[in-house]
């Protein structure tokens, strides 16, 4: 096999003759020309550059128009090994010829990192190609007898003696199915390395093979020892070869020797691995060769210069929203199937803490798991303000159930010890029942914690019921309304008071009960007097004096007129099937509006999934997510993202 060095880089494409000619009769056009050791012409070749994927037609030739500049690219097509390489573009006619080996041989390194140690003739009615020895593990190879003491003396069976290339993954099979819990047999079964896990335990022909072509070679890092086969010999017996003499023997399978796994495979598995620049509107998106074989690493490109509307490039993320997992720039990572990657930029997030009460009450580690999550991920999120939207606790003010308010106090103090500036809002059940009396929530979080936050600006009276903060993201400050359950005409009156006086800073209202979220024709209305979890129906708030609102009330009175409010978080409606819901509506003035309801407090597995809304210079984004079960909600209406 030849090695070909292009500008650098090692150049794999099978049987390939690859030509990229640059005509001067069309300024800057790059013709890609592919064909096979017999000059045929290859079609159907995607070749990736310059952020773009062309294809090669019938007669084997693919055209892109370029800059001047210098291009890197990939080449790919089913059955073939990938190539990596570049190109300069300079208005000058260029002809890069290269002559590429059409598949493995003996000796090469193959996609888990070990070598290829022989090629099967007949693949094509074996079923497999190649066979791999794995990679020599940090440690060296293990050591270990043939099978574990109890069956030292009994014999598998003809299933596991073959000695022939090709037995040793039937042997392996057999051996385990025999009985055994160690030996090279199980310990082969059980490995796993980039993604494979089809490792098996070599019989003698192939133990043979590696010992030629490999260790003889100096390839492998094999030791100087004996290795076990897995072919039995008799019922105390094995076959081993010795790779310092270099000859094959039977011995009791009491002994200890090596072993080395091995895996057969015939066509490669190639998968994508995509960049996406998610919106950026300076700089240049970075190349990364689009096809790897499986279990081959990766090094993540670096985008400096890459920016979103004055938001700086900080890493690539699973997800276009950034909640997804991080990859930094010049990370490793091994292929498994295909990746798709997002730019993610600098950017804030505030978090919403949804109806706690059923894990107050029933499965304190939900609570515990969102709190925990969001004082260890503060720095990876980029977290600047968390919300709690009612309903800490379950059992309202009732001295029977105090415990309830002191582990929730135990937990938002997790926030405020790690300087996290945080506020609620009470829910129904965080009045006396029936009532508005918070008398037990203000002694729990008195208004003088809240006061000595950084982000507190302001409340209506001397409790903690009605606050409002200001919180600086990405360069804006906003302006967040904290209101209580279907709030007092009085405090309508004062929060648009305050969102008035502060009408240059985009606003976001966080209330307990705004919308309808139940399986029901009214899904994502906002509620009315006949709803079932209407503020003024059965709460005791209707009929007192001061009066309340419901959700139609608020969204007449106080988020309608006032074109600054972009967003309002709210709870309290749901079921045991609905969690989320999710109301788009338009100021007088055009401008949107988003309502966001979560709630699944009702749910029986109790979930404890919980609002993040990422913004950045212009967008937000938001998703809904359970640090306890670890997975976002695939509800279209827990997740987002809107300009504003």
């Amino acid at each position: 096999m030849t090695l070909i060095t292009y500008q650098g880089a090692r150049v794999l494409f099978g049987g390939v003759t690859l030509n990229i000619i640059l005509p001067t009769p069309i300024e800057n056009m790059a013709t890609f020309s592919i064909l096979d050791t017999s000059t045929n012409p290859i079609s159907g070749v995607s070749i990736s550059i310059n952020s773009e994927t062309i294809t090669t037609d019938g007669n084997g030739t693919a055209e892109i128009e370029l800059d001047n500049g210098t291009y890197s690219f990939s080449v790919y097509k089913i059955g073939y090994i990938p190539a990596n390489g570049s190109v300069v573009i300079n208005d000058v006619s260029s002809n890069v010829q290269l002559d590429i080996p059409v598949d493995y041989v003996t000796g090469d390194v193959g996609p888990t990192s070990g070598n290829i140690f022989y090629v099967n003739p007949d693949s094509e009615t074996d079923g497999w190609k190649f066979m791999e020895a794995a990679p020599v593990p940090v440690a060296g190879d293990t050591q270990s007898s043939w099978i574990q003491s109890a069956l030292n003396s009994t014999e598998i069976g003809a299933a596991a003696q073959g000695v022939e290339i090709g037995d040793g993954l039937s042997n392996t099979i057999a051996i385990i199915a025999g009985g055994a819990t160690s030996g090279p047999a199980v310990g082969t079964n059980n490995y796993e390395t980039h993604g494979y896990d089809d490792w098996f335990c070599p019989s003698p022909g192939e133990l043979t093979k590696m010992y030629t072509e490999l260790y003889e070679n100096g390839l492998g890092n094999f030791s100087a020892a004996s290795y076990w086969s897995s072919a039995e010999n008799n019922s105390t017996e094995a076959w081993r070869r010795s790779f310092s003499g270099g000859y094959e023997t039977s011995r009791t399978k009491s002994t200890g020797y090596l072993y080395r796994a091995v895996r057969r495979f015939s066509e490669l598995d190639y998968y994508k691995v995509s960049l996406d620049g998610n919106g950026f509107t300076v700089g240049t998106l970075p190349t990364c060769h689009k096809y790897f074989v499986k279990g081959s690493s990766v090094t993540l490109p670096d985008a400096p210069g890459l920016s979103k509307n004055g938001d700086a490039f900080v890493c690539w993320n699973t997800n276009a929203n950034g909640f997804g997992a991080d990859y930094p720039a010049n990370s490793n990572f091994v292929v498994t199937g295909d990746f798709q990657l997002y730019a993610k930029f600098e950017s804030n997030v505030l978090a919403f803490l949804p109806d706690t009460q059923s894990y107050t009450r029933y499965k304190n580690q939900v609570y515990e798991a969102q709190v925990d999550y969001l004082v260890e991920q503060e720095a990876s999120l980029g977290l600047v303000w968390v919300g709690h939207v009612g309903d800490l606790v379950q059992n309202w003010e009732d001295p029977t159930y105090a415990s309830e308010w002191t582990f929730v106090k135990s937990q938002m103090d997790k926030l405020t010890d790690a300087s996290i500036n945080w506020a609620l809002v009470p829910g129904n059940h965080d009045y006396a029942k029936d009532s508005r009396v918070s008398t037990v929530l203000n002694s729990t979080f008195p208004l003088s914690g809240f006061q000595a936050m950084s982000t507190f600006e302001g409340s209506y009276d001397t409790k903690s019921d009605n606050t409002y903060h200001i919180v600086p993201i990405r360069g804006t400050d906003w302006l967040i309304m904290n209101l209580e359950y279907g709030p007092r005409e009085d405090v309508v009156n004062w929060a648009n008071t305050i969102i008035q006086n502060n009408s240059n800073k985009p606003c976001i209202v966080m209330t307990h009960a705004l919308l309808v979220c139940q399986d029901v024709p009214r899904l994502n209305e906002f509620l009315i007097s006949s709803d079932n979890h209407a503020p003024s129906n059965g709460y005791g708030l209707g009929s007192v004096p001061e009066g309340c609102s419901n959700g139609i009330d608020m969204w007449d009175d106080l988020i309608y007129p006032n074109n600054n409010v972009k967003l309002v978080i709210c709870g309290h409606d749901g079921d045991s099937t609905t969690g989320s819901a999710l109301n788009i509506e338009s100021h007088a003035d055009g401008s949107p509006v988003y309502n966001v309801l979560s709630n699944f407090q009702y749910w029986s597995n109790y979930p404890g999934y919980m609002l993040l809304f990422r913004i950045d210079s212009s967008t937000i984004s938001f998703t809904t997510y359970s640090p306890y079960l670890d997975e976002f909600s695939d509800d279209d209406l827990s997740k987002g993202s809107f300009n504003f």
